[in-house]
């Protein structure tokens, strides 16, 4: 990758001053300019505008009909009497091929470079598994933990419950610091790591959405924890900027115990879900 940016970097740079080589060229330093030459140095810009975005062998091609086209004109010039200088046709015969090739080389560099952004992006979204807002596991990490947890849970015979957390007002919070979001979200996340064990994981699935996974944990001792962590979000009180800061969240929790009848992640998130709905 960094080869091929160092490359289209380089021919970029040959590329411009073979363009100010034409222009000043053209401009001023022949005196026998004349309307061909304003001519072949708007098609020598066309060219290259080809071969930046299609490819250098059908840049180079345009080139050769440009060429024999422009040749077949002095030649003809030439045979009825016209007086024009040899050296200009010797120019741009030498500024078509070379300036396509240079812009082709460029187009299909940067092509490349796309295509392998592209390539990052996608490999990015599908293994990254953490929220940059909170530092907590996101949904894909959250899935392939609680898998594990469910066979270790049921391999060793001890109590698996999860938590699903959900903000209220979201919308509303969003409005009031819509500005400050990722520092709102700093303060909660930090707020539930306060109040569990080191051992509790914790994920952020969804917006407004965490997950909690409490392993040796019944539905009992779950729902201590989330009283808890209730009256923790319920009035928090930040001191920032030589100033106490207050930061409300009004949340619902679901528990949900692991039972033999829960088979799968997706069927034990959404039982914990379910939950949500009968907490007041």
């Amino acid at each position: 990758m960094k080869k091929v940016v160092r490359h289209a970097k380089e021919f970029l740079i040959l590329l411009i001053v073979l363009l100010f080589a034409a222009f000043f060229y053209t401009l001023f330093l022949d005196n026998n300019i004349n309307a061909y030459d304003y001519i072949m140095f708007g098609l020598f810009m066309v060219n290259l505008v080809i071969a930046v975005f299609s490819s250098a062998t059908f840049a180079l091609v345009v080139s050769a009909f440009i060429i024999f086209a422009y040749g077949s004109i002095i030649m003809y010039q030439n045979v009825v009497g016209a007086n024009i200088s040899l050296k200009l046709n010797y120019v741009w015969i030498g500024l078509f091929p070379v300036g396509a090739f240079l812009a082709g080389y460029i187009g299909e560099n940067l092509t490349k470079i796309g295509q392998k952004i592209t390539e990052y992006e996608s490999d990015f979204g599908r293994y990254q598994s953490i929220d940059a807002d909170t530092g907590f596991g996101n949904l894909n990490e959250f899935l392939k933990d609680i898998e594990g947890e469910m066979a270790k849970s049921n391999r060793y015979h001890y109590p698996l419950t999860l938590g699903m957390i959900e903000i209220l007002y979201f919308d509303e919070l969003r409005a009031i610091h819509k500005d400050e979001m990722d520092k709102v979200f700093k303060i909660l996340s930090q707020a539930l790591i306060n109040r569990m064990r080191v051992e509790d994981n914790k994920y952020r699935v969804g917006e407004k959405t965490f997950a909690i996974v409490l392993p040796y944990t019944n539905i009992d001792g779950a729902m201590i924890l989330k009283e808890r962590i209730k009256e923790e979000l319920l009035q928090l009180t930040v001191y920032e900027e030589n100033m106490y800061k207050s930061f409300k969240f009004e949340i619902k929790i679901g528990l949900k115990e692991l039972e033999a009848t829960i088979e799968t992640p997706i069927k034990f998130k959404a039982a914990a879900e379910r939950e949500i709905e009968y907490d007041v």
